[in-house]
């Protein structure tokens, strides 16, 4: 089926109308999807396990329980990867690129990472690093086949949310929409695509945390964000009926987070969806939990 984009349908195979044949998509590595044709990693956060002093360019980490990824365990695994510090006297964040990166097996288990430039600000054991991926880079002319002048048309979908810390009845809404049709004017330069994550709550022992959605960009040679969308089609429900019925996205993108047994966690990451408040049918706060909400996509249509 197509997508649509006011009056002009983008097929997502050959043919289809509005002259678009071809379509790539593009999210997160923990986005559900086999036709994704690049994933971006999302940000791990690690835990600082020995004090590292300023004007250091390496130190002693270890994942926490929530975050471990068994696709980070093996030697070098985080090279590519960057990181903000901030720096004591000028203020502002350093961003940190990582170079190397020893092996390790799993959650709480220590390893290094060596990263470029030094950081200016000493590193204290229970700091937290979050580690975020490299915008994917795409070329209209190399990599799409486009020539300066041509028409591109896009679909993209933010991160989603999870239900509010203040409301425990409500769940979250999915993630912004916006779509449209673009002139490449000059085809030799790079598109940035970021794809948007979805919100993240945890709570390990009644010790709560929570790392915000952010919104699906394109940056260089266009300049795009679903802040400028709409999450009309995304809307929440309640979790007091039991199974609410949350907005339905478009065409399965930034669905609304569901009632009780509904969309929760893994579920979830699949194109910017919402997802419910509580993972337990009794009482609420749990004591320990995670909700992911769903990692936003960008499609490009030419």
């Amino acid at each position: 089926m197509g997508l649509f984009l006011g009056a002009t349908e983008l097929s997502t195979g050959g043919g289809g109308g509005g002259g678009f044949t071809k379509m790539n998509k593009y999210s997160t590595s923990r986005a559900i999807g086999g036709d994704t044709v690049i994933k971006q990693g999302p940000p791990v956060p690690l835990t600082v396990q020995a004090n590292r002093p300023g004007n250091s360019s390496f130190v002693t980490v270890a994942y926490t329980d929530s975050s471990f990824d068994a696709d980070f365990s093996a030697a070098n695994a985080f090279v590519g990867y960057f990181f903000y510090w901030s720096d004591p006297v000028f203020g502002g964040n350093t961003t940190n690129v990582i170079t190397s990166s020893t092996a390790n097996t799993g959650a709480n288990s220590t390893f290094t990472i060596n990263f470029s430039p030094n950081a200016v600000q000493s590193m204290t054991v229970g700091n937290t690093i979050t580690t975020y991926a490299a915008p994917i880079t795409v070329n209209p002319a190399t990599d799409l086949g486009l020539a300066d002048g041509a028409s591109i048309a896009y679909f993209m979908c933010g991160g989603g949310t999870v239900g509010p810390t203040n409301n425990h009845s409500y769940t979250g809404y999915g993630g912004r929409i916006i779509q449209g049709t673009e002139i490449i004017t000059t085809a030799s330069t790079n598109l940035v695509l970021t794809p948007g994550q979805g919100e993240n709550q945890v709570c390990v022992s009644n010790s709560f945390s929570s790392t915000p959605m952010t919104e699906s960009t394109i940056t260089g040679g266009l300049t795009l964000s679903t802040a400028d969308g709409s999450r009309q089609a995304g809307f929440r429900t309640s979790t007091g009926d039991g199974n609410g019925t949350p907005g339905s996205g478009v065409n399965g993108y930034g669905t609304g987070g569901g009632g009780r047994g509904y969309n929760d966690g893994a579920e979830a990451h699949g194109w910017g969806g919402g997802t419910r408040q509580s993972s337990n049918t009794g009482s609420y706060p749990p004591a320990n939990f995670n909700f992911q909400a769903g990692d936003g996509a960008i499609l490009l249509f030419y």
